[in-house]
């Protein structure tokens, strides 16, 4: 059922795709919506991504999820510093994509 809810990225949250990571977070998007965010020494959640605005909202499609919701800030969308590595800021972490 779940499913039938799911939601491709708008073209303006293009630049949150990839894989993602912190010393707090390892977080991979895709197209589609779907996504997959592992807090460290926390656990893990499947599921799908919707970004709206100032906020990145993870919801778990797996019952046997550790986390079965997680709302971000998102502090600095996708941009690249100096020497052209991509970086976002959610939460006060420095996520570099990989």
């Amino acid at each position: 059922m779940i499913s039938c809810l799911q939601e491709d990225l708008e073209p303006s949250d293009y630049d949150f795709r990839g894989s993602w990571d912190s010393r707090k977070y390892a977080i991979q998007i895709f197209m589609n919506g779907s996504a997959t965010l592992d807090i460290r020494n926390r656990g893990t959640l499947r599921g799908r991504v919707k970004i709206k605005s100032d906020k990145m909202i993870f919801t778990s499609e797996d019952e046997n999820d550790e986390i079965g919701y997680k709302r971000l800030d998102i502090d600095q969308r996708p941009t690249a510093d100096s020497t052209g590595v991509m970086y976002m800021i959610l939460e006060g972490q420095r996520l570099v994509k990989q």
